[in-house]
């Protein structure tokens, strides 16, 4: 008897639908994309319940006829792909023909709509992908879709959704970064019957910008740069905005996360101790070169020729940072007294740590022992390989450390332990203000009372401004603040309860505050890294559970050279 089974329409269906539909967001994108593609000058979107009730997204574009709403319901109906060809020559943001199929499965779904030369409009209606009605109508130009009670036939996709109010924020940061792509269109986002985003029409990409921050009049560049086949724009803050960071990439006037520019963003700003808080890069290319075929959902796409992309987006930013700027925020640690506190410099490289019970015994620069009296275990520093690794002969196993992670756990054991020990909080002499988008304006006040139980404090002042008031009691001031402003800084982390808050902040602060990779240290610095970590009994990952320690045993290596079978 077989066990392989055709699975029916019905489940096939909701299999397909999975794909591309993972969440509010994905239909808010779909819908919103297709309006663009349709030519719409205005977009209207409403949600309720962060989108799981409700979704609606209505346009100004040249609408559709009657017979194409009836088809565009069924899978693979599109108008931007008729032959194999043209899927290597797409300039649409849709192509695939999959989204008003998927959504339709999955939910209640109303489309009216109103072809450019025609009179009068048509509406279609279906539930879980099946056509209860299609009627004419009267309608205005353009298109208006309604999407209601978003997987109520399927459960189980229900649980995986997140609070109304972090739905609500994914679908405010998708609209505020795919405005910039579209400055001369009016985007208008209503949540729960309140306009939460209204950006009207512009007439270059800068004004853009400063409706969305308007804290970065005169402190934003341009810089742009051209070759053969690529170019690419670029707007960079130049000075402190004390912003949360918003970093958004585009390629062809889409939408991307995608590896090549994020290691071109990664290894430009790698050796900066202080990043630009905003950056929007807009780059193109013809589009043969790059495949966005790649994910039903067209989250990523890539690249024919991905060092030749890697190569002239690096040249570009690295260019664009040559005149002098300043950067988003200057840390600096304060020297105090009180030992309760974590008070690291990363370019001074001090290191307080309490050392006591280990032996030392120092044979050259380059070579030298150590002892743990208490476990018996002596250590030979044989060296450090790349800046990076630490390598220690310890009985007959090489031990490999990596220096950044190591002292990064270090770092975060210590402020964990103070925080938990200490949960009060100060206030600031001075307040410290800082602007938000929208999207982070929902999230701090979702966490409100979180972060009131760890000891920050803030305050409302205005229009996407806030204060921060008090700081915890464990923390110096210029610490406490750094380590707040880094995680608001990054909306895609999805932080549940106040715990993980606190190892957020502090798992930032120590990565911000260790011991970086091409850092040189001497022997004094290793000795006191490594008497820290023996000394503690520390784990052997980082605060993100990267390990940072591998061993070669002797056996293993005599195998590896054939002195031993």
């Amino acid at each position: 008897m077989g066990v392989i089974n055709l699975l029916s329409n019905e489940v096939s269906q909701l299999i397909s639908a999975g794909e591309v539909v993972e969440r509010p967001l994905s239909v808010v994108k779909e819908l919103v994309e297709n309006a663009i593609d349709a030519g719409a000058k205005r977009i209207e979107i409403k949600i309720k319940n962060g989108g799981k009730s409700y979704i609606s997204v209505k346009d100004d574009g040249v609408g559709m006829d009657k017979e194409d709403l009836q088809k565009c319901l069924f899978k693979y109906a599109t108008s931007k792909v008729s032959e194999k060809d043209d899927l290597f020559n797409i300039i649409t943001l849709g192509f695939r023909g999959e989204a008003l199929f998927s959504i339709s499965a999955v939910s209640k779904m109303r489309i009216q709509t109103r072809w450019i030369n025609e009179a009068i409009g048509s509406s279609i209606y279906a539930v879980g992908g099946e056509i209860n009605e299609l009627r004419d109508v009267p309608a205005e130009k353009g298109t208006f879709i309604e999407v209601e009670d978003l997987f109520y036939n399927i459960p189980a996709r229900k649980k995986f959704l997140k609070s109304d109010g972090w739905e609500r924020q994914l679908i405010l940061k998708f609209i505020e970064e795919l405005s910039l792509l579209y400055p001369e269109k009016t985007f208008i986002l209503n949540s729960d019957g309140k306009d939460v985003l209204v950006l009207q029409g512009v007439n270059d990409v800068y004004k853009r910008v400063i409706c969305l921050f308007p804290d970065l009049v005169n402190k934003v560049k341009t810089f742009r740069s051209e070759s053969l086949s690529f170019n690419c724009n670029i707007f960079i803050s130049t000075q402190n905005a004390e912003m949360s960071e918003f970093y958004v990439y585009a390629v062809n006037k889409r939408l991307v996360k995608e590896k090549v520019i994020n290691r071109v963003v990664k290894d430009v700003f790698e050796k900066q101790s202080n990043k630009p808080s905003f950056l929007f890069m807009d780059f193109s290319l013809p589009p043969y070169e790059i495949d966005v075929n790649v994910h039903p959902s067209k989250k990523e796409i890539k690249f024919r020729n991905s060092e030749k992309v890697y190569s002239f987006l690096r040249e570009t930013l690295e260019s664009s940072l040559k005149e002098k700027y300043i950067p988003f925020f200057e840390v600096k640690i304060s020297k105090e007294d009180d030992k309760d506190k974590i008070n690291l410099s990363v370019r001074e490289k001090s290191f307080d740590y309490d050392i006591a019970g280990i032996k030392i015994s120092t044979a050259d620069s380059r070579l030298f022992d150590f002892k743990d009296e208490e476990y018996g275990d002596t250590f030979k520093i044989i060296g450090v390989f790349a800046h990076c690794f630490l390598l220690i002969e310890m009985r007959d196993e090489l031990i490999i450390i990596d220096q950044h992670a190591l002292h990064e756990r270090l770092i975060y054991n210590r402020l964990l332990e103070n925080l938990d020990r200490d949960k009060s909080s100060k206030k600031m002499i001075l307040p410290y203000i800082f602007n938000v988008t929208e999207s982070i304006r929902d999230y701090l006040e979702e966490k409100r009372k979180d972060f009131e139980e760890i000891g920050f404090l803030y305050e409302e002042m205005g229009p996407r401004t806030y204060a921060l008031t008090e700081t915890p009691s464990a923390l110096d001031f210029d610490s406490a603040v750094y380590a707040f402003s880094e995680l608001i800084k990054n909306e895609d982390r999805i932080i549940k309860n106040k715990k993980d808050i606190s190892k957020e902040l502090l798992a930032l602060y120590a990565c911000k505050s260790a011991i970086k990779k091409g850092d040189s240290l001497d022997k004094e610095e290793i000795k006191k890294v490594l008497m820290d970590y023996i000394n503690n009994r520390s784990e052997s990952f980082c605060p993100h559970g990267r390990s940072f320690i591998a061993r070669i045993t002797l056996s293993e290596m005599e195998k590896m050279f054939g002195r031993k079978k």
